[in-house]
């Protein structure tokens, strides 16, 4: 797994694309967040936390983290080299994981300078203010199982195709519609229970119980669950892959 790991890491900076998603991802957060007149405006909002920030960088994920697996099988699926990876002492669950996490990680990376933001949010609170760190943490914790889903998403529709294009298209149209339209359907139904039900299936439900500070246990299950779905069925595409 860790050879994978290392290698998917190095891949993705070795041709730029790494620092170019991660680069434009964190220029897209600071130009929203501190620059431009926008609706995502901190120093416009009139309130001093990140709440703003955690509801646009969803958005941004939904791009950035297609773009870093989409290469993850349908490169080795078109270049013929997956049969050479397979035939190394390795499990395909480790193949699997290890591409995972390698897309993970560099997702982490582009996170990691955002902490910043808690500086800067600190010199803008008033003196006798506190910082809400409960909010921060779910806030951050929310982004971290949504990379993970995302990111097993991603690797799921790279190996169910040879086109990387086409990878990334199906992962930005299946993250947009698990995260955006089963709220919009949910909000058509008049039955409380039902629009409850139908609006937990998606992600937007859980993510912002997370970005608001509260922990409930569901939430975080059904990230964990969604992507331990993803990769099961990326590791029985690729068995199949190898079968044929």
């Amino acid at each position: 797994m860790w050879p994978i790991l290392f290698k998917e890491i190095k891949t993705v900076f070795n041709d730029l694309i790494g620092f170019l998603v991660i680069g434009l991802f964190l220029l897209f957060n600071t130009l929203f967040l501190w620059v431009l007149d926008s609706s995502f405006n901190i120093l416009q909002a009139g309130f001093a936390d990140l709440t703003l920030f955690f509801e646009l960088a969803p958005w941004l994920l939904l791009l950035v983290i297609p773009a870093l697996s989409m290469r993850s099988f349908a490169e080795e699926i078109k270049n013929g080299t997956l049969e050479i990876l397979l035939s190394k002492p390795l499990s395909i669950s480790a193949v699997v994981f290890g591409k995972f996490l390698g897309v993970f990680c560099v997702a982490l990376l582009a996170l990691l300078p955002t902490l910043s933001y808690i500086y800067l949010l600190h010199i803008l609170l008033p003196e006798a203010a506190i910082v809400d760190w409960g909010m921060l943490v779910g806030g951050y914790l929310g982004l971290l199982l949504f990379i993970s889903m995302l990111a097993a998403l991603g690797i799921y529709m790279s190996s169910v195709t040879s086109q990387q294009t086409t990878a990334f298209l199906l992962s930005i149209f299946v993250g947009f519609a698990q995260f955006y339209l089963w709220g919009q359907l949910a909000a058509w139904i008049p039955s409380f229970f039902w629009h409850e039900w139908v609006a937990s299936l998606g992600i937007q439900a859980h993510y912002s119980s997370l970005s608001r500070g509260v922990l409930l246990p569901g939430d975080i299950c059904y990230f964990l669950a969604s992507t331990l779905i993803l990769l099961l069925l990326t590791q029985y595409r690729i068995k199949k892959l190898q079968a044929q």
